[in-house]
């Protein structure tokens, strides 16, 4: 398989709340592969977000982080809308996890949202893209 046609392995799953007058939502992706990291995007339910792109050395790392933080977020009162899934992103989506300004996050998780979609992984209250 060339560059331009390999695929990066990813997962994505997301969380919302809505408790008080809170209508948040909380994206996760990793990234696997050479060149792994997670990315976040969260903020008002309706809006796109704000993205926040963390490179890490290994997908161990990237992994722990996302988990890290899922369970920060549930201690908040944060829900599951979207649940784990599995999902590929073309190379040329994604040139390097270093090279933060480069990612287009919304783009990727328009990708996960599909093969969510897909998959019937998403639940009631899931945030739109």
């Amino acid at each position: 398989m060339s560059a331009t046609t390999a695929a990066i392995p990813a997962a994505g799953w997301e969380l919302h709340c809505d408790s008080g007058t809170s209508d948040k939502f909380y994206r996760f992706i990793v990234i696997f592969g050479s060149n792994p990291g997670v990315i976040f995007i969260y903020g008002r339910r309706g809006d796109r977000g704000q993205v926040r792109v963390h490179p890490h050395d290994s997908a161990k790392t990237a992994i722990r982080r996302a988990v890290t933080m899922t369970h920060e977020k549930e201690r908040k009162s944060y829900f599951l809308t979207c649940d784990f899934t599995p999902f590929s992103i073309p190379a040329t989506e994604l040139a390097d996890m270093n090279d933060t300004t480069s990612v287009d996050a919304h783009g990727i998780a328009a990708l996960f949202r599909q093969q969510a979609a897909d998959l019937g992984n998403e639940r009631p209250n899931v945030a739109p893209l």
